[in-house]
């Protein structure tokens, strides 16, 4: 069975391009980076009841997810993503449909991005199913690390924030995509189906700026993460934060919502301030807001609207 299903799974997923030399059926995939010497590499899983529910659903969607928030990863280093490993465990209560719907999910992400799928692995779950992806990309010859923020620099983002979140509370709650308002389609699909920034991983990378990486967990906890490794602090701005019009009508608590939630997969930015303007104009039309500013104190904090100043609260953890 485990053959058949591998075969139907080559028969959908693109496992050979330019660069893939060979893809799926040998022990290892055989892939030309055209001598580039700044290979990126990531790697991503999906677990069942932890990143997904099986009530929901969309198995279409959750294996574009699988590749997308990869790209995602590839985009925050400025990169081309080139090729991926996919690897699956799945339990006994899955249909095979089921999981082929999934992988034409991840056939199509792979086809929008110009991706091959080069190999990966499929076992038997004895309880939850799991998809693993391990992807590479071409870096050019900037790459921003998260280490690089300077005091004095603009923090800014992309897009806007917390659709993602709020878009997880309207699906926990047992919303169906086709059941749902307008209002509430945008935050679920903002969940179900993330945008990798990759035109603008590469645009903001060339202009350079100085730390990104993408908001996977929240920019509570994200923005940590870079302040730790550049030792630094921020001080970000409560009434700068980008807030999309529909999630500040259906959220309890927008704010919360825009700092704690995870998965937006936009890019968060630190960026000289004589730089910002370009890089702006340079994003158009995609908004990149400046929402504060990197200091010397080490300490990560947000000024409310009311002018009083707290510590940053976190995002999302996976432990």
């Amino acid at each position: 069975m485990e053959d058949d299903l591998i075969q139907k799974i080559k028969d959908i997923v693109p496992t050979c391009d330019a660069n893939t030399i060979v893809g799926i059926g040998d022990d290892t995939a055989v892939i030309n980076f055209k001598n580039n010497p700044n290979i990126l590499a990531t790697a991503d899983m999906l677990m069942e009841n932890v990143h997904f529910r099986r009530s929901w659903g969309e198995f279409y969607l959750l294996g574009k997810k699988a590749v997308m928030q990869n790209i995602s990863d590839i985009a925050a280093m400025g990169g081309t993503p080139v090729s991926a490993l996919v690897s699956i465990a799945v339990p006994p209560n899955y249909a095979e449909s089921e999981i082929l719907e999934i992988y034409r999910g991840i056939s199509d992400a792979a086809r929008e991005h110009s991706i091959t799928i080069s190999g990966g692995d499929t076992i038997k779950s004895s309880d939850k199913l799991v998809i693993s992806v391990a992807m590479l990309g071409s870096a050019g010859d900037t790459y921003p690390l998260r280490s690089g923020a300077k005091v004095g620099d603009i923090v800014a983002v992309t897009g806007v924030l917390g659709n993602a979140s709020e878009g997880l509370r309207l699906l926990e709650q047992g919303i169906k995509l086709e059941n749902a308002t307008k209002e509430e389609r945008k935050l679920m699909e903002a969940q179900l189906l993330p945008v990798p920034r990759v035109n603008a991983g590469r645009i903001l990378s060339k202009i350079p700026v100085n730390a990104m990486m993408d908001i996977s967990d929240g920019i509570g906890r994200d923005l940590r993460r870079i302040c730790t490794m550049s030792d630094v602090g921020a001080m970000l701005y409560e009434e700068n934060i980008p807030i999309d019009d529909d999630l500040r009508s259906i959220a309890e608590n927008p704010i919360q919502s825009a700092i704690s939630g995870g998965e937006d997969f936009e890019l968060l930015v630190t960026i000289d301030e004589d730089k910002f303007e370009t890089a702006r104009r340079a994003l158009l039309p995609l908004n990149f807001t400046a929402i504060g500013k990197i200091t010397a104190d080490k300490q990560v904090k947000l000024q409310r609207k009311d002018g009083e100043t707290v510590e940053l609260y976190e995002g999302f953890s996976h432990f």
